[in-house]
């Protein structure tokens, strides 16, 4: 379970705390030695940096930390741009005082009775703040307690005459993005009680000291013979301690309590439950290159087609090998059935993909060659393969007539139209590498709108290192029913062309057409990319791509490394709030939604309809109650004209969900007896889209030859294009 803790105040204090921030010098952030990654709060540094102000990072509490990790982490933060990094113990009288001197260091032109140095003391409850600032003042003004948000205010103080302190309250985030962050803050008190289970994290603390200082574990507790996991040590701890409960069993509870007293107050011995290497491995993706399917991955009608051209059965195989992965190199062959993992079974069904994929993260977290037992041609055979880091987004087809891609964070989200739409693997390596700016930057994280969930069979493929290109094969997987149209700022998607040129051009792709591939975007999908105040207009993003292509070209005559020049990043601009609201997408005049509102209430069909045609659009904002009102008519209305029931087909077919799909398909299935052509086109345009069509060329043929015989003399705009689109299909 994900632990998640953001108290109400902590809200406001963020708020002011963005307010203050205009008017410092230097940021102290305070991190508790034993965690300095996972105590670090995003939030402090996106304001800082929005602010371009210096960071003062102080590892609190060094004197229960390893000293020899203390040091890795110093160098690593000390090399930061614009940061200094110090480790220090309150209970050193001496220590404190460096503070104010390294403040004067980072920001050297202020500190005299005209322009005295500000800074603020940041950071998640409990790193010591408040006893910090009490040394530094040599007076006792912040209450001081071993539990995690009691300083509920923002405090200034004037040191003297040319410096200024302001003490914060401590602040977490509203949402922890690595579990094992959680799991650490929780083990070093920086969460409230109520926000986890104590056994879980002296569950995992147990684990951690058992694999890194065992010594210490055996010297605290009298132990001969140490468990293998956490679950273990507690057990050892409660009987070695005496902690029985009533019906003869152990006390795991006390046990646990006991751990964590423990470990918080030094009593185990010096400890670092993180290394600046161990945090980068965490926070990366060990990857085989591996993919893999079974005969649920289709849907019930065409499981005979699993079974008889893959010899799919409810036993996990081996779908796809990316080239140069390591599972390549341990000799890894499409069909291969997987057996076990270490020994462990894998086992099939339903849940085969999820449970191995859990099986797998368990062992790729020790960083050891796996071996993995498989089948082929008759016989057993075993593999050894060790995991790389690589990019943590997979990519995921998703069979969806659109032209569009999208992004959620952690993976990417390609619809078929798209892959119909590019004509070479430079485009899509284009389009992947926009999406994945889009992860890679937080945007998702920071702004989520227009979220979708859908079932679907979809692709899933493999990137390596983000430089190292992009391996486009694959076959089909389960995209798990998600799919989500993130809405992005101006700010996000100009930073998602800028970042995704780079990454193209580092994974040596050719970068002059990409503005090219754009104005056909704007062609063919208009409404995609040119919302103003969620795209950036055509223009700007043409003027601004080929700005971005000169940039990298000239670095490349120069042999300089391709780094975006990134000052400030778009996620770092801290917009006020009312500011943020005109950045939704336009929507069309009010009194003309409530005009046609009101005409479709009153019963005027083509009024219903006008709002279903915008509501397929793939960015309609039609309010829910004039949409849910043209439903409601169409379906109780016996007037409708065969237009009528292609417009409400389209809308239908145009979300993920398909609402009233039955309905829709009655429509379809009228249209086609009475030989509708525009009926005729959408029936060919859905066969055409089955994911397995390209495994079945008799039937596209036959779906293509249906298609020559449709008469489009009558289609309005958006019907020529599908049947372009139908057509250029059956032409490859």
């Amino acid at each position: 379970m994900s632990i998640q803790w953001f108290p109400g105040h902590m809200v406001a204090a963020q708020k002011k705390a963005a307010e203050t921030m205009e008017f410092t010098d230097v940021v102290i952030e305070v991190l508790d030695a034993r965690i300095p990654g996972a105590s670090q709060n995003p939030m402090i540094k996106e304001l800082g940096a929005a602010r371009q102000r210096a960071h003062l990072k102080i590892l609190n509490k060094s004197d229960l930390a390893d000293p020899n990790v203390t040091e890795q982490w110093v160098h690593y933060f000390n090399k930061i741009p614009q940061t200094k990094a110090v480790a220090i113990s309150c209970k050193k009288v001496t220590e404190p005082k460096k503070i104010l001197a390294l403040c004067k260091t980072l920001a050297p032109h202020r500190g005299d009775t005209l322009k005295p140095l500000r800074m603020m003391i940041m950071g998640v409850p409990n790193v010591g703040k408040s006893t910090l600032m009490n040394a530094i003042l040599n007076r006792r003004i912040a209450k001081v307690g071993d539990e995690p948000a009691i300083t509920k205010q923002q405090q200034r103080h004037q040191i003297n005459d040319h410096m200024i302190l302001i003490d914060t309250p401590g602040m977490m985030w509203p949402k922890i993005r690595y579990p094992s962050d959680g799991d650490l803050l929780a083990a070093n008190n920086n969460i409230g009680k109520n926000a986890y289970f104590e056994e879980e994290i002296a569950d995992k603390l147990g684990a951690i000291l058992l694999e890194q200082y065992p010594a210490l574990i055996k010297s605290r507790y009298k132990l001969e013979n140490l468990s293998t996991d956490g679950i273990g040590l507690l057990e050892s701890i409660a009987k070695k301690k005496g902690f029985p409960l009533k019906n003869h069993g152990i006390d795991l509870e006390r046990a646990a309590i006991t751990l964590l007293n423990d470990y918080r107050q030094g009593l185990l011995g010096r400890i670092s439950l993180e290394t600046p290497e161990s945090r980068m491995l965490m926070m990366s993706q060990h990857m085989l290159g591996l993919k893999y399917w079974n005969i649920h991955d289709f849907l019930p009608e065409d499981e005979n087609i699993a079974r008889n051209k893959y010899q799919l059965g409810a036993g996990l195989k081996v779908l796809n090998v990316a080239t140069e992965s390591p599972a390549e190199k341990a000799g890894f062959k499409i069909g291969d059935e997987l057996l076990a993992i270490n020994d462990l079974i894998i086992a099939g069904g339903k849940n085969a993909k999820k449970d191995f994929a859990k099986q797998l993260d368990d062992f790729k977290k020790t960083l050891k060659p796996l071996t993995i037992k498989v089948w082929r041609e008759g016989e057993e055979k075993l593999l050894s393969v060790l995991p790389v880091k690589a990019c943590k987004s997979d990519i995921e087809l998703i069979f969806d007539n659109s032209v569009n891609a999208y992004a959620d964070g952690t993976n990417i989200y390609i619809a078929k139209g798209m892959m119909n739409f590019v004509q070479n693997e430079e485009e899509i390596a284009l389009v992947i590498s926009h999406e994945l700016a889009h992860n890679v930057m937080n945007h998702i994280d920071a702004k989520k709108t227009n979220a979708g969930v859908g079932m679907a069979i979809g692709l899933l493929l493999d990137l390596g290192a983000a430089v190292a290109g992009v391996n486009t094969q694959g076959g089909f997987t389960d995209a798990g029913g998600r799919l989500g149209a993130q809405a992005f700022s101006v700010d996000f998607e100009n930073e998602a062309d800028y970042v995704g040129i780079y990454f193209m051009a580092n994974a040596n792709y050719k970068i002059d057409n990409v503005a090219l591939f754009w104005r056909r975007m704007a062609q063919e999908n208009p409404n995609g990319i040119t919302l103003s105040s969620t795209h950036p207009s055509t223009s700007e993003r043409f003027v601004s791509i080929e700005k971005t292509i000169a940039e990298i070209k000239q670095k490349q005559i120069n042999d300089k490394p391709l780094k975006p020049e990134m000052k400030i990043k778009a996620i770092d601009k801290v917009e006020d709030k009312s500011a943020s609201v005109s950045q939704v997408v336009t929507l069309p005049k009010v009194s003309s939604y409530e005009k046609l509102s009101a005409e479709c209430k009153s019963g005027l069909l083509s009024a219903c309809s006008a709002i279903l045609v915008d509501a397929s659009k793939e960015n309609s904002s039609i309010p829910r109650d004039a949409l849910d009102n043209s439903i409601k008519l169409f379906k109780e209305s016996n007037a409708l004209s065969d237009q009528d029931k292609l417009v409400f087909y389209d809308y239908s077919m145009s979300k993920i969900l398909k609402p009233e799909k039955d309905l829709a398909e009655k429509f379809i299935k009228e249209l086609l007896l009475k030989e509708d052509q525009g009926a005729k086109l959408r029936d060919v345009e859905d066969k055409l889209s089955s994911p397995f069509i390209t495994f079945q060329k008799d039937k596209k043929n036959n779906y293509c030859n249906e298609a020559l015989k449709i008469d489009s003399t009558n289609f309005n705009q958006d019907e020529k294009r599908r049947f372009l689109r139908i057509s250029t299909n059956c032409s490859k």
